[in-house]
């Protein structure tokens, strides 16, 4: 056994030093373009002037504190270097992949003491996964942030038992990325059956307060009662499309189509909003159904229902299955089943094929439409409808198990 652990401990340093090597490559340019915006903006209005009339700006507010910080660090020992240039690329993506590590620390935090060499394969499989590399290392997105603060709040909530930390751990989730918002019917549930009826509440309390503080700086000229509210609503309004190139159930239906067109007299984003609840339902009945659902059942419900987020709704990006990887390993090594484990790796496969089909569509061909040069892009044009409905298929499965006895 410590042979095997040190051949996962020098593995995971190789892993380390890959996704280093990957940081100069070029970065999604439209998204880094607006993230060396922002950055230049906080540090220059500040909070209160931030989020000002006809200025684009659709994320939460502990993520703009973040971008604040980082550009102020890289002023500091960057002198003379542009917020708009490489090396700044580079320094936000090392900080994305730093955030990735921590996640893949918390994984292995949570095997390491019912078995050290289980910690040290879940913590390898997460940093191999293709998609968290390409996000964190190549393109330069946020979602690693969320993702770490997120199972940080799982972690102190359903491993150490401390519902206030995951208050304050899951509040900073969101204010990073909306998306974090999936997770806490689950989590809602997972307080009111373990904890008293007291401690439910004021865990919950604590969390919107916390929330509401952080962001009231922000919105205290303008909006401090409702700001938050009214950005969310923002947030959620900005691309009113079927699919936003997300290879899930509206793709079959078409990319970029408006979402206020009519099936029987109600629109599109009406139905898909109905059938995303109607999953979240569907996977919550079940935790309400046993009388104490173990802590996998819980990995496994917030596993599906960001699964159930990037299937079903419409104005879904590619990146938007992001959260579900660490999530679904943690269940597949706590259900110890090698199936799942097999499909975390087809899962991580075909996403990152989305993944990269968009960050070669606009890096390369969108400023060069005459482009012809990738056979891989073109066989991905011609067959994303497949790959989007064997997705659908093994969310079909997964549900499937997550009810099954063997499951239990």
């Amino acid at each position: 056994m410590l042979q095997i652990r040190g051949f996962l401990k020098i593995f995971i340093l190789f892993v380390i030093l890959v996704r280093l090597s990957l940081l100069a490559l070029p970065s999604f340019k439209i998204d880094m373009t607006v993230w060396q915006a922002w950055t230049a903006r906080i540090i220059e209005v500040g909070p209160v002037n931030f989020y000002s009339p006809g200025y684009f700006a659709d994320y939460p507010p502990i993520y703009l504190y973040l971008l604040g910080l980082m550009g102020l660090l890289f002023n500091l020992f960057q002198k003379g270097q542009s917020l708009f240039s490489l090396p700044f690329e580079i320094y936000f993506k090392s900080l994305m992949t730093l955030f990735d590590l921590l996640t893949a620390y918390i994984i292995y935090r949570i095997f390491k003491d019912s078995n050290q060499t289980k910690a040290y394969a879940a913590a390898l499989l997460y940093l191999l996964n293709p998609v968290n590399i390409f996000i964190a290392s190549v393109w330069g997105q946020n979602d690693p942030v969320m993702v770490f603060f997120l199972c940080l709040s799982i972690y102190f909530l359903m491993f150490v038992q401390k519902p206030l930390v995951w208050a304050l751990f899951f509040a900073i989730a969101v204010l990073v990325k909306f998306q974090a918002l999936i997770a806490l019917p689950v989590m809602a549930i997972y307080l009111f059956k373990k904890y008293r009826f007291r401690q439910f509440v004021y865990s919950l309390t604590v969390l919107a307060g916390l929330a509401l503080t952080v962001s009231l700086p922000f919105f205290i000229k303008n909006d401090p009662l409702l700001g938050l509210l009214h950005l969310f609503q923002k947030s959620s309004n900005v691309y009113p499309y079927l699919s936003l190139f997300a290879f899930n159930f509206w793709s079959l239906v078409g990319f970029w189509q408006p979402d206020n067109q009519l099936w029987f007299s109600m629109p599109y984003v009406l139905i898909g909003a109905i059938v995303f609840i109607l999953s979240l339902v569907f996977i919550a009945f079940k935790l309400f159904r046993e009388h104490q659902p173990d802590t996998k059942s819980y990995i496994m419900a917030l596993a599906l229902s960001y699964m159930s987020f990037f299937l079903l709704p419409t104005r879904v990006h590619e990146r938007y299955l992001y959260p579900f990887f660490a999530l679904f390993l943690l269940a597949a090594f706590l259900y110890k089943s090698l199936r799942l484990k097999i499909l975390y790796a087809v899962i991580a496969l075909l996403n990152f094929l989305n993944i990269w089909y968009v960050y070669f569509y606009y890096n390369v061909i969108y400023n060069n439409p005459g482009y012809t040069g990738s056979f891989l892009f073109d066989y991905i044009s011609s067959q994303y409808r497949w790959l989007s409905i064997i997705t659908l298929l093994l969310y079909v499965f997964l549900i499937k198990y997550y009810y099954s006895k063997e499951s239990s």
